[in-house]
């Protein structure tokens, strides 16, 4: 098994021949368990640009099979990745949690270009990333000195390219739209790295879909308006600026979009309503 150190080598080797042949049959089947076991390392450049980058390179490149890349997500799913140490705040666990995350958009990459998912493992990817947000403590950012954790922004990646599959119907956008909203509804932390556009990125995308009414994404917009300030003055205040954000970024997003006449006016009202509180 190679070291973090060898595995960092090694794929500065192939970041440096990428203009050759990349890597692929024997070679991949030994790198890619290895950048699984360290895809949460604390080095960010190993962990954001060497084995993120690549594994979306040579997925792009049409180097990781169907059957590779159904591996590779099911073990990014599993309980010592997604799951690994969940609860946890302030620990490096955080890393291999966010970027496990980011597996999912990648698969569905490749997915969205040659489909070899099925619609029960694409349900399954949808039950696991709404439980991992629902799970997740640990809401960094930008952690200095060891580059972005991001699991808010990272989770609504996955939901957003799990948005767009038809192999999603009504309940699960309703079930999305949801856990979209438990997240910017904490006033546990507030976000401060663009976490409220990648979920409205994520919601803008389930709202493309047309599976959803205006009428039920008005409900759905309330509750996020109307989200009660029950705590202290801190977590009253981090939750009111965290709804507030993100309507406005929400309401910004909608005004480009057509058909959405009935939606922009209301978002802006309940905008005002709570920049009143």
């Amino acid at each position: 098994m190679k070291t973090e150190i060898h595995l960092k080598h090694e794929l500065l080797r192939l970041e440096q021949d990428r203009e050759g042949n990349e890597p692929r049959g024997m070679l991949l089947s030994e790198l890619v368990p290895v950048m699984m076991k360290y895809i949460g390392s604390t080095d960010a450049e190993l962990r954001d640009h060497l084995i993120y980058g690549s594994l979306c390179r040579w997925t792009e490149h049409d180097r990781i099979s169907a059957d590779m890349m159904r591996e590779i997500a099911a073990e990014a799913l599993d309980d010592q990745h997604l799951f690994y140490k969940i609860g946890e705040r302030g620990t490096d666990s955080v890393f291999t949690r966010t970027f496990s995350a980011l597996i999912i958009p990648v698969a569905l990459y490749k997915h969205g270009r040659h489909p070899f998912l099925t619609e029960a493992e694409i349900r399954g990817m949808k039950e696991k990333l709404i439980r991992y947000l629902a799970l997740e403590k640990d809401l960094r950012g930008y952690v200095e000195g060891k580059g972005w954790a991001h699991a808010a922004a990272h989770a609504a990646d996955g939901l957003e390219s799990l948005a767009r599959l038809e192999a999603m119907n009504r309940q699960d956008l309703h079930d999305m739209l949801a856990a979209i909203r438990d997240c910017i509804c904490t006033g546990s932390y507030l976000y401060i790295n663009d976490e409220d556009e990648r979920l409205v990125n994520a919601a803008v995308s389930l709202w493309k879909r047309h599976l959803i009414d205006d009428d039920m994404l008005l409900d759905w917009v309330r509750s996020i308006a109307d989200m009660p300030l029950n705590g202290s003055m801190h977590e009253n205040e981090t939750l009111r600026a965290n709804t507030k954000h993100f309507l406005r970024s929400l309401y910004f997003e909608m005004l480009k979009e057509q058909d959405t006449r009935k939606c922009t006016p209301f978002i802006l009202e309940q905008l005002n309503q709570r920049n009143r509180y």
